[in-house]
Protein backbone atom coordinates (compact mmCIF):
# COMPACT_ATOMS: atom_id res chain seq x y z
CA UNK A 1 0.00 0.00 0.00
CA UNK A 2 2.71 2.46 0.60
CA UNK A 3 6.19 2.79 -1.07
CA UNK A 4 9.01 3.56 1.05
CA UNK A 5 9.15 5.76 4.41
CA UNK A 6 8.42 8.90 2.41
CA UNK A 7 4.89 8.21 0.96
CA UNK A 8 3.91 6.78 4.72
CA UNK A 9 5.60 9.77 6.17
CA UNK A 10 2.64 11.91 4.13
CA UNK A 11 0.10 9.54 4.90
CA UNK A 12 0.71 10.29 8.83
CA UNK A 13 0.09 13.91 8.10
CA UNK A 14 -3.00 13.54 5.96
CA UNK A 15 -4.17 10.62 7.82
CA UNK A 16 -7.12 11.69 9.50
CA UNK A 17 -8.35 13.09 6.97
CA UNK A 18 -8.53 9.81 4.92
CA UNK A 19 -9.84 7.52 7.86
CA UNK A 20 -12.78 10.45 8.39
CA UNK A 21 -13.89 10.09 4.87
CA UNK A 22 -13.40 6.26 5.19
CA UNK A 23 -15.67 5.92 8.41
CA UNK A 24 -17.93 9.03 7.93
CA UNK A 25 -21.36 6.54 7.77
CA UNK A 26 -20.02 4.79 10.69
CA UNK A 27 -20.95 5.41 14.38
CA UNK A 28 -18.66 6.61 16.94
CA UNK A 29 -18.46 3.13 18.45
CA UNK A 30 -17.65 1.25 15.72
CA UNK A 31 -14.67 3.94 15.00
CA UNK A 32 -13.33 3.25 18.26
CA UNK A 33 -13.57 -0.27 18.12
CA UNK A 34 -11.51 -0.30 14.94
CA UNK A 35 -8.94 2.18 16.29
CA UNK A 36 -8.04 -0.48 19.15
CA UNK A 37 -8.00 -3.37 17.19
CA UNK A 38 -5.34 -1.10 15.30
CA UNK A 39 -3.32 -0.02 17.90
CA UNK A 40 -3.56 -3.30 19.88
CA UNK A 41 -0.73 -4.07 17.13
CA UNK A 42 3.03 -3.47 18.29
CA UNK A 43 4.86 -3.16 15.18
CA UNK A 44 4.14 -0.42 12.45
CA UNK A 45 3.82 -2.87 9.85
CA UNK A 46 1.05 -5.05 11.52
CA UNK A 47 -0.34 -2.02 11.99
CA UNK A 48 -0.58 -1.11 8.38
CA UNK A 49 -1.39 -4.69 7.86
CA UNK A 50 -4.71 -4.45 10.03
CA UNK A 51 -5.53 -1.49 8.12
CA UNK A 52 -5.39 -2.88 4.88
CA UNK A 53 -7.76 -5.47 6.21
CA UNK A 54 -10.48 -2.94 5.69
CA UNK A 55 -12.20 -2.74 2.44
CA UNK A 56 -13.99 0.44 2.84
CA UNK A 57 -10.33 2.34 4.50
CA UNK A 58 -8.23 0.58 1.60
CA UNK A 59 -10.39 2.12 -1.21
CA UNK A 60 -9.53 5.30 0.90
CA UNK A 61 -5.70 5.03 0.72
CA UNK A 62 -5.44 3.71 -2.72
CA UNK A 63 -7.11 6.66 -3.86
CA UNK A 64 -5.13 8.96 -1.38
CA UNK A 65 -2.04 6.78 -3.06
CA UNK A 66 -2.84 7.80 -6.24
CA UNK A 67 -3.86 11.39 -6.18
CA UNK A 68 -0.20 11.84 -4.01
CA UNK A 69 1.97 10.19 -6.78
CA UNK A 70 0.01 12.59 -8.71
CA UNK A 71 0.72 15.75 -7.43
CA UNK A 72 4.25 14.84 -7.23
CA UNK A 73 5.03 14.64 -11.17
CA UNK A 74 5.04 16.94 -13.82
CA UNK A 75 1.81 16.66 -15.88
CA UNK A 76 0.78 18.82 -18.90
CA UNK A 77 -2.98 17.30 -18.21
CA UNK A 78 -3.14 18.32 -14.70
CA UNK A 79 -1.41 21.95 -16.18
CA UNK A 80 -4.44 22.52 -18.71
CA UNK A 81 -7.04 22.21 -15.88
CA UNK A 82 -4.36 24.50 -13.43
CA UNK A 83 -4.59 27.03 -16.67
CA UNK A 84 -8.48 27.01 -17.41
CA UNK A 85 -8.48 27.63 -13.81
CA UNK A 86 -6.18 30.92 -13.39
CA UNK A 87 -8.46 31.77 -17.15
CA UNK A 88 -11.55 31.28 -15.26
CA UNK A 89 -10.30 33.33 -11.55
CA UNK A 90 -8.57 36.02 -13.89
CA UNK A 91 -11.87 36.38 -15.56
CA UNK A 92 -13.66 36.96 -11.94
CA UNK A 93 -11.31 39.35 -11.40
CA UNK A 94 -9.40 37.23 -8.45
CA UNK A 95 -5.77 37.90 -9.39
CA UNK A 96 -4.45 36.69 -6.49
CA UNK A 97 -6.01 32.84 -6.73
CA UNK A 98 -5.40 33.38 -10.53
CA UNK A 99 -1.89 34.36 -10.06
CA UNK A 100 -1.35 31.58 -7.55
CA UNK A 101 -3.03 29.28 -10.53
CA UNK A 102 -0.74 30.54 -13.35
CA UNK A 103 2.19 29.68 -10.91
CA UNK A 104 0.74 26.21 -10.37
CA UNK A 105 0.75 25.40 -14.47
CA UNK A 106 3.88 26.77 -14.48
CA UNK A 107 4.91 24.02 -11.94
CA UNK A 108 3.17 21.26 -13.71
CA UNK A 109 3.93 21.84 -17.09
CA UNK A 110 6.75 19.52 -18.28
CA UNK A 111 10.27 21.83 -18.70
CA UNK A 112 11.04 22.29 -22.48
CA UNK A 113 13.52 20.90 -24.12
CA UNK A 114 16.43 22.94 -24.98
CA UNK A 115 16.72 21.68 -28.42
CA UNK A 116 14.27 23.68 -31.29
CA UNK A 117 12.20 20.30 -31.97
CA UNK A 118 10.18 20.51 -28.50
CA UNK A 119 8.06 23.76 -29.59
CA UNK A 120 5.24 22.51 -27.91
CA UNK A 121 6.26 22.34 -24.68
CA UNK A 122 7.77 25.78 -25.37
CA UNK A 123 4.69 27.29 -26.80
CA UNK A 124 2.67 26.52 -23.72
CA UNK A 125 5.69 27.21 -21.77
CA UNK A 126 5.97 30.99 -23.43
CA UNK A 127 1.87 31.63 -23.12
CA UNK A 128 1.88 30.59 -19.21
CA UNK A 129 5.15 33.53 -18.22
CA UNK A 130 3.13 35.90 -21.17
CA UNK A 131 0.16 35.46 -19.11
CA UNK A 132 1.61 35.59 -15.65
CA UNK A 133 3.98 38.71 -16.87
CA UNK A 134 0.36 40.88 -17.96
CA UNK A 135 -1.33 39.68 -14.41
CA UNK A 136 1.74 41.02 -12.41
CA UNK A 137 1.49 44.47 -14.61
CA UNK A 138 -2.22 44.75 -13.51
CA UNK A 139 -1.07 44.29 -9.99
CA UNK A 140 1.65 46.55 -10.61
CA UNK A 141 4.17 43.86 -9.51
CA UNK A 142 6.74 45.66 -12.37
CA UNK A 143 10.14 43.54 -11.55
CA UNK A 144 8.39 40.49 -11.91
CA UNK A 145 6.50 41.18 -14.81
CA UNK A 146 10.15 41.90 -16.24
CA UNK A 147 11.56 38.63 -15.25
CA UNK A 148 8.55 36.83 -17.01
CA UNK A 149 8.74 38.44 -19.98
CA UNK A 150 12.35 37.77 -20.25
CA UNK A 151 11.84 33.91 -19.41
CA UNK A 152 9.51 33.75 -22.49
CA UNK A 153 11.59 35.29 -24.42
CA UNK A 154 14.39 33.15 -23.44
CA UNK A 155 12.22 30.21 -24.29
CA UNK A 156 10.16 31.15 -27.17
CA UNK A 157 11.06 30.31 -31.21
CA UNK A 158 8.94 32.46 -32.88
CA UNK A 159 10.69 35.74 -33.87
CA UNK A 160 7.92 38.03 -34.29
CA UNK A 161 6.74 36.87 -30.66
CA UNK A 162 10.19 37.67 -29.83
CA UNK A 163 10.53 41.67 -31.07
CA UNK A 164 7.07 42.08 -29.59
CA UNK A 165 7.86 40.96 -26.05
CA UNK A 166 11.46 42.94 -26.43
CA UNK A 167 8.71 46.32 -27.18
CA UNK A 168 6.73 45.51 -23.70
CA UNK A 169 9.89 44.87 -21.81
CA UNK A 170 11.20 48.42 -23.36
CA UNK A 171 8.16 49.93 -22.15
CA UNK A 172 8.70 48.94 -18.39
CA UNK A 173 11.84 51.35 -19.02
CA UNK A 174 9.72 54.20 -19.69
CA UNK A 175 8.19 57.00 -16.83
CA UNK A 176 4.91 57.46 -15.99
CA UNK A 177 4.52 60.26 -17.75
CA UNK A 178 4.05 58.22 -21.22
CA UNK A 179 1.38 55.90 -22.64
CA UNK A 180 1.41 53.13 -25.65
CA UNK A 181 -0.89 53.68 -28.41
CA UNK A 182 -1.39 53.14 -31.54
CA UNK A 183 -1.74 55.78 -34.64
CA UNK A 184 -2.81 55.73 -37.75
CA UNK A 185 -0.21 57.60 -39.64
CA UNK A 186 2.69 55.96 -37.28
CA UNK A 187 1.49 52.70 -35.44
CA UNK A 188 2.39 51.81 -31.95
CA UNK A 189 4.34 54.96 -30.70
CA UNK A 190 4.56 56.33 -27.39
CA UNK A 191 3.15 59.57 -26.15
CA UNK A 192 3.35 61.90 -23.16
CA UNK A 193 0.11 62.45 -21.36
CA UNK A 194 1.24 65.31 -19.47
CA UNK A 195 3.17 68.30 -20.23
CA UNK A 196 7.02 67.24 -19.26
CA UNK A 197 9.51 69.78 -17.76
CA UNK A 198 12.50 70.38 -19.67
CA UNK A 199 15.13 67.66 -19.17
CA UNK A 200 12.54 65.16 -17.46
CA UNK A 201 13.83 61.39 -17.73
CA UNK A 202 11.02 59.53 -19.87
CA UNK A 203 12.41 56.49 -21.32
CA UNK A 204 16.09 54.44 -20.34
CA UNK A 205 17.48 51.88 -22.00
CA UNK A 206 20.56 49.86 -22.04
CA UNK A 207 22.29 51.31 -25.24
CA UNK A 208 22.27 48.18 -27.96
CA UNK A 209 26.56 49.36 -28.01
CA UNK A 210 28.27 51.62 -27.40
CA UNK A 211 32.21 53.27 -27.68
CA UNK A 212 34.16 54.89 -25.41
CA UNK A 213 36.97 56.99 -26.34
CA UNK A 214 40.30 55.64 -25.26
CA UNK A 215 41.62 58.77 -23.64
CA UNK A 216 38.52 58.64 -21.29
CA UNK A 217 39.00 54.76 -20.21
CA UNK A 218 40.75 56.53 -16.80
CA UNK A 219 37.53 58.60 -15.89
CA UNK A 220 34.23 56.35 -16.77
CA UNK A 221 33.26 52.99 -16.36
CA UNK A 222 33.95 50.45 -19.37
CA UNK A 223 30.59 48.89 -19.56
CA UNK A 224 28.16 51.64 -18.54
CA UNK A 225 29.69 54.44 -19.04
CA UNK A 226 29.41 55.91 -15.65
CA UNK A 227 32.46 57.82 -13.92
CA UNK A 228 34.25 56.07 -11.95
CA UNK A 229 35.10 58.72 -9.42
CA UNK A 230 39.14 57.73 -8.62
CA UNK A 231 38.30 53.49 -7.99
CA UNK A 232 37.31 51.13 -10.48
CA UNK A 233 37.45 47.47 -11.07
CA UNK A 234 40.07 45.58 -13.37
CA UNK A 235 39.58 43.32 -16.01
CA UNK A 236 40.36 39.42 -15.13
CA UNK A 237 42.84 39.57 -18.23
CA UNK A 238 43.83 43.06 -19.58
CA UNK A 239 45.37 45.85 -17.79
CA UNK A 240 42.98 48.31 -19.98
CA UNK A 241 39.62 48.09 -18.97
CA UNK A 242 38.07 49.74 -15.77
CA UNK A 243 34.69 49.28 -14.44
CA UNK A 244 32.87 50.89 -12.12
CA UNK A 245 31.28 47.83 -9.97
CA UNK A 246 31.99 43.93 -10.19
CA UNK A 247 28.59 44.04 -11.57
CA UNK A 248 29.32 45.45 -14.80
CA UNK A 249 32.93 43.99 -14.91
CA UNK A 250 31.05 40.20 -14.72
CA UNK A 251 28.56 41.41 -17.08
CA UNK A 252 31.13 42.82 -20.33
CA UNK A 253 33.17 39.75 -19.15
CA UNK A 254 30.12 37.31 -20.24
CA UNK A 255 28.73 39.31 -23.42
CA UNK A 256 31.86 40.20 -24.57
CA UNK A 257 35.03 41.15 -23.60
CA UNK A 258 36.15 37.84 -23.51
CA UNK A 259 36.32 37.58 -27.06
CA UNK A 260 37.66 40.83 -27.62
CA UNK A 261 40.36 41.04 -24.70
CA UNK A 262 43.13 39.95 -26.47
CA UNK A 263 42.27 42.10 -29.28
CA UNK A 264 41.35 45.63 -27.67
CA UNK A 265 44.63 47.76 -29.13
CA UNK A 266 43.20 46.69 -32.66
CA UNK A 267 39.48 46.41 -32.03
CA UNK A 268 39.82 50.30 -30.37
CA UNK A 269 40.73 51.79 -33.69
CA UNK A 270 38.42 50.03 -36.05
CA UNK A 271 35.36 51.38 -33.32
CA UNK A 272 36.20 55.08 -33.87
CA UNK A 273 36.90 54.35 -37.55
CA UNK A 274 33.01 52.58 -37.54
CA UNK A 275 31.53 55.47 -35.72
CA UNK A 276 32.81 57.78 -37.68
CA UNK A 277 31.69 56.74 -41.43
CA UNK A 278 28.04 55.86 -39.70
CA UNK A 279 28.00 58.95 -38.11
CA UNK A 280 25.30 61.08 -39.39
CA UNK A 281 25.70 64.00 -37.00
CA UNK A 282 29.47 64.39 -38.21
CA UNK A 283 32.63 63.65 -36.86
CA UNK A 284 33.07 66.80 -34.23
CA UNK A 285 30.01 64.99 -32.40
CA UNK A 286 32.27 62.09 -32.07
CA UNK A 287 35.61 63.43 -31.27
CA UNK A 288 33.80 65.08 -28.36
Amino acid sequence: MFEGSHDFNHFQEHGNAVINEAFKNKTRKEKRRFKRRVLREKRVEDRIERLDQNQNLRSQLEAWRRNFKRSKAKSRTLAFEKLNEARRLLNEKKLDDALEAYSQTILLLPFPDESKDDTDSSDLWVHCFVQRAVLYFQMKQFLNYVFDLEQAIKHTHDNSLKVLLLCYRFYYDASAFVNLKNTSNKGRVIVANRNLPIGSLVVSQPAFVSWLRPTYYDQYCNHCLNLLNNGCIPCRKCADMRYCSWNCSENAWNEYHKYECSHVPTIKNLAFEVCISHNELGTDNVMN
